[in-house]
């Protein structure tokens, strides 16, 4: 079926901050001229979508909006204002902007306009406290309502709008230079938040108050420096997750941006790699590999529950069919309301989708030092992953240290996210994590599987007061359609008091199902050094009669043989959330070594 054309998409704008008053409402991410091909979608090849956005606004057509917003936490009041008025301002607004239903005009100007007359969040902006995450999400918010609201609101309620984004926005602008938490933290996604938040409220606001092109410029010129200081690889040192809801805000920005000004960003390498990042982390059937602050699914927030929209709009922009196809898989399996909108305007039908069985099964992540490395592409295919950069990027340690000395503090903020997992690995076959990473939140490295020396594992930025100097870097490898190997080297990501001078593991990947770990530690004194080897949800760890451990899993197992030194302590450990192997050299040491073969099966 035919996809309606939505026209003027890339057309020349204003510049910056001057906004031209004779092209109307709407126009940040569809102009009035395009309303009818939208409505041709809505009927045909989005019907689906679209079915999707009238039943969710019949639902909440006669919600009612809280006077202020809940939570004691910047967090809890943050998270509310995206799930509760971020999707409701949205998707009432484009269901009543395509289809002309007068109850969810009704539903979009309500929620609209108490966010808009709210007192307590942009209270905080003039104050500028807590300024970031929701004054983030609710200028989206604003600036989606004004626009495709804007012929059916009065001069009264124009200029209420204004003055709120306005004031937010100053707060915004400010904070960007001093005095917030994330402020220079070019490697954190709650920065992206709030400067997109800013970038589109001054889209808006264009001659509208005699600042607004320098907030402008200051919200495209923050978005530059991220893109700059995370790499040309696509990846995302927060891990999947997070790296949701960062690129999904940035690109909402970035999408009006060009739309209205003709300025455009999409010649960025990491924007242009990062739908292959999605992709090869993808686990089948819908997992993902969960190095650092990563769900297993993916998820984040309510924005992205699914990746969806972040997806479509790149391979729209990219004429990627890979992502295409990994767009409508996560959509198919993830319902969410709160993207639905973005769904319907960002997916371009005429783009055929087509699945990863011709690329590559393995794909590294220089910037990152991470290595995806799969048997294929099918559920049963088991996938071996391996991470040893440093916790921001090999791009990112170059701002970690001052010309002074000191460390970066905007470096620090940015790994809040990252876990100190250099030298970790992961298993995953047949939906199940055999040996994982922990998740979200769990960022030490005895969380990992790591080697510990004097219970220490490489160190994250706040737990140790010093500078990292060199990274942790993946030093070989060699990729072929049945056997890849790769070696990794960190010790420079351990603290220094411990002296390590070498912390070196490879990893041997006999396609499909052989494993072989290689580690060689050596310091400069004598210190305890010990493994952990964790297995994933649902995955249970035993002795075998042989001598050797089985990590099995609802589909899947590993054997885990020690071939290596002999005289090892090995336990079986429990906490309640997972199991995982102890393993220890039996006495303090200068040099150890360790080696493992591990083999998968189907259950």
């Amino acid at each position: 079926m035919e996809e309606p054309t939505v026209a003027g998409a890339r057309s020349p704008a204003p510049e910056p901050g001057r906004r031209d008053q004779s092209r109307g409402h709407p126009r940040f991410f569809f102009t009035s001229a395009d309303l009818t091909a939208l409505r041709g979608r809505a009927r045909t090849t989005h019907a689906a979508t679209w079915a999707e956005l009238q039943a969710y606004c019949k639902e909440h057509a006669g919600d009612t909006p809280p006077a202020l917003l809940p939570g004691e936490t910047y967090d809890e009041r943050g998270i509310y204002l995206e799930r509760e008025f971020l999707a409701r301002i949205t998707n009432f607004s484009l269901a009543y902007a395509v289809g002309g239903d007068e109850r969810f005009l009704v539903a979009a100007k309500r929620w609209l306009l108490a966010l808009t007359r709210m007192p307590e969040w942009a209270g905080a902006c003039g104050n500028r406290a807590d300024v970031g995450l929701y004054a983030g999400f609710g200028e989206i918010a604003l600036v989606v309502g004004y626009d495709w609201l804007y012929s059916s609101l009065t001069p009264d309620e124009h200029a209420e709008i204004v003055r709120k984004l306005a004031e937010v926005a100053r707060g915004i602008y400010e904070a960007t230079y001093d005095g917030e938490w994330w402020t220079g933290s070019y490697w954190h996604h709650d920065l992206i938040i709030p400067v997109a938040g800013l970038g589109v409220a001054s889209l808006v606001l264009g001659g509208e108050a005699p600042e607004v092109a320098r907030w402008l410029e200051r919200a495209a010129a923050e978005t530059e420096t991220v893109l700059d200081r995370v790499g040309d690889d696509g990846a995302w040192h927060e891990g999947v997750a997070p790296w949701a809801i960062g690129t999904m805000t940035m690109l909402i920005f970035l999408d009006a941006l060009e739309r209205e000004t003709g300025r455009a960003f999409w010649s960025s390498p990491w924007l242009r790699a990062t739908a292959d990042y999605r992709l090869y982390a993808w686990l089948p059937p819908d997992n993902v590999v969960n190095f650092d602050d990563s769900h297993i699914s993916g998820s984040y927030l309510h924005l992205t529950r699914d990746c969806a929209p972040i997806l479509y709009r790149l391979a729209s922009q990219y004429r990627d069919p890979h992502a295409q196809w990994l767009a409508d898989l996560d959509a198919a399996h993830k319902s969410n309301p709160d993207s639905i909108a973005w769904r319907f305007l960002w997916r371009d039908a005429t783009l055929q989708a087509e699945g990863p069985q011709k690329l590559p099964v393995s794909q590294l992540f220089p910037n990152q030092d991470l290595l995806i490395s799969r048997a294929g592409w099918e559920r049963a295919d088991p996938v071996l992953a391996f991470t040893c950069g440093t916790t921001i990027g090999r791009r990112g340690l170059q701002f970690a240290v001052n010309k002074d000395g000191s460390y970066n503090v905007g470096a620090n903020v940015g790994a809040s996210h990252t876990h100190a997992d250099e030298l970790s690995f992961m298993v995953y076959a047949a939906g199940d994590y055999l040996i994982s990473p922990p998740g979200y939140g769990l960022r030490d490295a005895d969380e990992e599987n790591c080697i510990l020396v004097d219970g220490l594992g490489p160190r994250r930025y706040e737990r140790v007061p010093e500078p990292l100097t060199g990274p942790g870097q993946i030093t070989s490898l060699s990729l072929t359609p049945g056997l890849d190997m790769v070696t990794g080297e960190a010790a420079a990501c351990y603290p220094r008091a411990l002296g390590v001078t070498q912390a070196t593991r490879r990893l041997v990947f006999a396609k499909p199902d052989t494993i072989l770990l290689s580690d060689t530690l050596a310091t400069t004194g004598k210190h305890a050094v010990q493994w952990r080897f964790h297995a994933g949800p649902g995955v249970s760890v035993a002795p075998e009669g042989d001598g050797s451990f089985e990590f099995r899993g609802r589909h899947a197992s590993l054997r885990f043989r020690i071939l290596a030194p002999r005289d090892l302590s090995i336990t079986v450990e429990r906490d309640g959330r997972r199991e995982w192997l102890r393993v220890e050299w039996p006495q303090p040491t200068r040099a150890a070594e360790l080696r493992v073969a591990m083999h998968i099966e189907e259950s």
